[in-house]
């Protein structure tokens, strides 16, 4: 659906610029959210943006500091363009599928099935934001049809949920019992987490774990 934007509150090129290097300079999401409300950025946008980085169970949570900061810069252009066209992008950005990939990628194993979309989207991420890489994250190929599927479902699943957290932690009233149900309790204990803080939780149907399978080293950009 197609909602028009008032012209006096379109955000230019260079406030959007400003807010991306204040992003990487490490300024708090929460500030940019208050500059996007002005210009009357719907919710439905900002809680993207503001939502936790989530990461699949995998035995580590750590998100090193650049990626993190990829994933806002990502998740700010992705909402920017969607506003400008009046639109609600359904799919998580390339850098919240590299975080939710990397604590598994970072123990040096994912499954056959993984491998390939992760090198695939650290390529990608890394090669947009201009960033050092090494030889191993160029050997990625095309993804297969069922890859490229897979790919597209989590990108789906990642952006529902984010969203879904970012609400639910608006919402959150405190002393009110949870639900009866497993999955509102671990939405509503998950979503009164700090907005910086990496959620570890499993949206794919398939869980990703440890797979001796395929061995991919642990990447950092280098200096």
């Amino acid at each position: 659906m197609m909602i028009p934007v008032d012209d006096d509150f379109k955000l230019t090129d260079q406030t959007v610029q400003r807010m991306v290097d204040l992003l990487r300079d490490g300024i708090s999401v929460e500030f940019i959210v208050q500059g996007l409300k002005f210009h009357q950025v719907r919710p439905v946008l900002t809680h993207y943006l503001k939502g936790p980085l989530v990461c699949c169970p995998s035995g580590l949570m750590a998100i090193p500091e650049w990626l993190s900061t990829v994933v806002r810069v990502e998740r700010l252009t992705a909402i920017i363009a969607e506003h400008r066209t009046g639109e609600v992008g359904q799919l998580a950005t390339y850098a919240d599928v590299l975080a939710y990939l990397h604590p598994a990628a970072n123990t040096q194993y994912l499954p056959d099935r993984w491998a390939a979309i992760y090198r695939h989207v650290l390529n990608t991420t890394m090669t947009r934001h201009e960033l050092p890489t090494d030889e191993a994250a160029h050997q990625m190929g095309y993804l297969t049809s069922s890859e490229e599927a897979r790919l597209f479902g989590l990108r789906q699943e990642l952006r529902r949920t984010i969203v879904r957290l970012a609400r639910l932690r608006e919402i959150a009233w405190p002393g009110r019992p949870f639900s009866a149900s497993s999955d509102q309790m671990s939405f509503r204990q998950l979503a009164q987490c700090q907005s910086e803080q990496v959620i570890c939780l499993n949206v794919t149907q398939e869980k990703i774990y440890h797979d001796p399978k395929t061995k991919i080293p642990p990447f950092t950009p280098s200096s």
